[in-house]
């Protein structure tokens, strides 16, 4: 949570997702997260005063990003602008995903090829509607429903699987 959650104050909606993306890059990068506790007030006291240790491995320039990040006053946290050309997000980003890994999991050339009854039928099964999901993935759209139904495809290994489309 960030500290104006914490706080129960009214936020704006991007700081908030910035501190997030702070908290899920130190955890992904070290394994753990920057604030724990062993009480929940002792660890909102850590959120509201910005205070975590970094791993020693973690550079000057990783520790700049995540400090910016992580910073408690809102109004002083990183913007989307300010991460994104960070150095050290520069020097980690790749710029071109067309010839890497990563774009195996884009979307199809026709996105109709990347409904699978599997993924479809689990992700309805959460209460999902079949139609919003079907029609957000057919028209391209960049939502949280439609990332979800892609991690969840990759994750069953049905993408580009042959014959395991819906109509």
């Amino acid at each position: 949570m960030a500290p104006e959650i914490v706080n129960r104050v009214e936020y704006r909606g991007k700081p908030v997702d910035m501190w997030s993306l702070g908290v899920v890059l130190f955890a992904m990068l070290s394994g753990c997260f920057p604030f724990s506790a062993k009480t929940y007030p002792d660890l909102y006291k850590k959120i509201l005063r910005g205070t975590f240790h970094f791993p020693t491995e973690f550079n000057t320039s990783l520790r700049d990003l995540l400090t910016g990040l992580l910073t408690a006053d809102p109004t002083k946290r990183f913007t989307v602008s300010q991460a994104r050309n960070h150095p050290w997000t520069l020097k980690h980003t790749c710029q071109v995903l067309k010839h890497t890994p990563t774009a195996q999991h884009t979307v199809s050339k026709d996105p109709r090829h990347d409904l699978y009854k599997e993924a479809v039928g689990r992700m309805c099964a959460l209460g999902v509607k079949k139609e919003e999901l079907v029609g957000d993935v057919v028209s391209r759209k960049r939502n949280s429903l439609t990332t979800c139904y892609y991690l969840l495809a990759v994750a069953m290994r049905l993408r580009q699987k042959p014959g395991g489309t819906i109509t």
